[in-house]
């Protein structure tokens, strides 16, 4: 072959490789189009069947305005400055609800809400709340113990008198154990261990934060035993629940259509909506209810009551259709009951009532 043929040939190879690349790169661009077309109209298909409630942006926009909100609440009342705790503590505690339920609206996001996004809000939550209980103490602060400098003068047989009292007084007080904040801590129950292992129950946490939404609950009976420093949403519905043990905790729950059991409890805040309530061995705790029986209180001392506040519409339908509803004329009528009941026993503090936006 002459090397003008051989030249020729080259030339012919190369073309052919050229126009080859050609065809490869066009069909790879080709490709990447219909796959930037593709995803286009998949993120179009989500976005028009998304149900709008579930908007990221559109809840952290609205959450960001309502913290906005109570800490313009806050700041307000500290600027004002100590005054009259009839007219504060209301408006705290209005400013409390307003966290609270900034806290369930997270808590009913999580499925939907980013990790990095659902613990930035909690921790908000918590802020506010903290922030709250600062003002509290700054605005309306407790009065000092102190005795009395009142000195009544008796004189002769009033003095015997006297004594003869003081002593009849202190035998009486030495028959008469009181309540004893000191007791064995709750054992749980076979049954109850069952639960915990097939995932119906939590044991032995410590500060966490666990969020069960309602196909988690499933309807199904949930147990919490020695829990401290635990935040706790049950946002389900539950035929019953057992509380053991659960010490400076937070738990928030959605109906429970039947009993509802807490024992050796202390220092934590309870949102319990149940057909009956018992609480045993419990102390310095305080208790937001609806309830459509008279609840059983047995060996507590600092316990305070108020109504289960308001929550999202998702949770209400919830409530309502468990008859556990705000507008329910049993659940209503069973808490003017229970603030009967705390004000006329020494060992729980009177009720209080939250207002319900």
């Amino acid at each position: 072959m002459s090397s003008v043929e051989a030249s020729g040939a080259d030339v012919a190879d190369e073309a052919n490789l050229s126009s080859t690349g050609v065809a490869v790169l066009d069909k790879l661009q080709a490709l990447e189009i219909a796959r930037k077309n593709d995803v286009k109209k998949r993120r179009e298909e989500q976005a028009e069947q998304a149900d709008p409630r579930e908007s990221i942006n559109a809840f952290l926009g609205a959450f960001a305005e309502k913290q906005k909100e109570v800490e313009s609440g806050i700041a307000k009342l500290l600027e004002a400055g100590p005054g009259n705790a009839a007219s504060i503590n209301p408006a705290l505690d209005a400013l409390s609800t307003e966290a609270f339920t900034l806290e369930q609206k997270t808590a009913n996001a999580s499925y939907y809400l980013p990790a990095y996004d659902q613990k930035r809000c909690t921790n908000s939550v918590a802020e506010l709340k903290a922030s709250i209980d600062t003002a509290r103490t700054t605005l309306v602060p407790k009065k000092k113990f102190a005795f009395s400098k009142k000195v009544s003068r008796v004189k002769g047989d009033s003095m015997k008198e006297g004594s003869t009292a003081v002593a009849a007084a202190q035998a009486t007080a030495r028959t008469v154990a009181p309540i004893a904040t000191e007791h064995a801590p709750a054992t749980p129950s076979d049954r109850d261990v069952e639960l915990v292992k097939s995932g119906r129950g939590l044991m032995g946490l410590r500060n966490e934060v666990i969020v069960w939404s309602a196909d988690k609950v499933a309807g199904q009976e949930v147990v919490l035993i020695d829990l401290q420093g635990c935040t706790v949403y049950l946002l389900g519905q539950m035929p019953n629940l057992r509380m053991l043990g659960i010490k400076n905790s937070r738990i928030i729950t959605g109906p429970v259509t039947g009993p509802c059991f807490v024992d050796d409890a202390a220092d934590s805040t309870f949102y319990l909506a149940s057909y009956q309530v018992r609480i045993h061995r419990t102390f310095s705790s305080e208790f937001y209810v609806r309830v459509r029986s008279k609840p059983i209180i047995e060996h507590s001392e600092g316990v305070r009551f108020a109504p289960y506040p308001a929550a999202d519409s998702n949770m209400e339908e919830l409530m309502t259709s468990s008859t556990l509803g705000l507008e329910d004329e049993i659940a209503t009528k069973t808490f003017d009951q229970v603030q009967r009941m705390a004000s006329s026993k020494e060992s729980w503090c009177a009720c209080f009532r939250i207002r319900q936006e």
